[in-house]
């Protein structure tokens, strides 16, 4: 009697090149989409795309606020430190400033060595706020710190920041003999008499108030205009 079905034969196993196949047309089809559909330019970054929004949504003056830029300006002389003060608030940042700037806008990376700090007296309607900053020698001229500003209902509020990912990482930057920097700040928004000014760093706030005149023309404009009889 013999044993139909060869008992004990081994299966032949799957052949491989029907995988291999595979693998090679998806990587052929991945790469044809990829370098024909994707999309050019830099990668998309969350924390950074979240960043440009909330300073985007300050410049379109949501909450009332303006945000102004600050530009770096050749060394002025008559700017002065009278009725500036020197505070080192035991609360958190974000329980000084309006909460409504806090929501807005990304948390600052504030510089945490700073010398004096002087203004303006007094500034003309539509001629920018002079300030002159005592900062490390390598930040005088450096992009990397930046006065970023927001002014609303005669308020003005100045941050010294660092644009670096860590300041832990950027100690060196922060080393050596102070030097003076100025900076100029717009004041076409400003729609007050008198500006009360702060000024954040690590830890501190400088505070002062700056009056605010009417320019020539300004004042030869209102005197001209005629009032209406009601």
């Amino acid at each position: 009697m013999s044993n139909s079905g060869a008992v004990g034969s081994k299966k032949e196993p799957w052949p491989m090149w029907p995988l291999a196949v595979s693998i090679l047309a998806f990587i052929v089809v991945y790469t044809y989409i990829n370098l024909n559909y994707r999309k050019e330019g830099q990668a998309y970054e969350p924390a950074q795309a979240m960043k440009e929004r909330m300073e985007a949504a300050l410049e379109k003056n949501i909450y009332g606020w303006h945000a102004v830029e600050a530009k770096r300006v050749a060394q002025v002389n008559d700017t002065s430190s009278e009725g500036i003060t020197l505070s080192k608030p035991e609360k958190d940042l974000t329980q000084i400033l309006p909460s409504d700037l806090v929501y807005s806008r990304h948390e600052p990376k504030l510089i945490t060595n700073i010398g004096s700090v002087e203004s303006d007296q007094s500034i003309t309607q539509g001629e920018p706020l002079n300030l002159t900053l005592s900062l490390p020698p390598v930040l005088v001229a450096d992009e990397r710190f930046h006065l970023t500003a927001f002014y609303r209902e005669g308020g003005l509020h100045i941050f010294g920041e660092v644009f670096v990912d860590k300041i832990s990482q950027a100690r060196d930057i922060l080393l050596g003999e102070l030097a003076p920097a100025s900076f100029a700040i717009p004041t076409d928004p400003f729609d007050a008499p008198e500006i009360s000014v702060n000024l954040y760093t690590e830890g501190k706030v400088h505070r002062w108030t700056v009056p605010v005149q009417q320019s020539e023309v300004q004042t030869q404009t209102s005197e001209t205009t005629p009032s209406s009889d009601i």
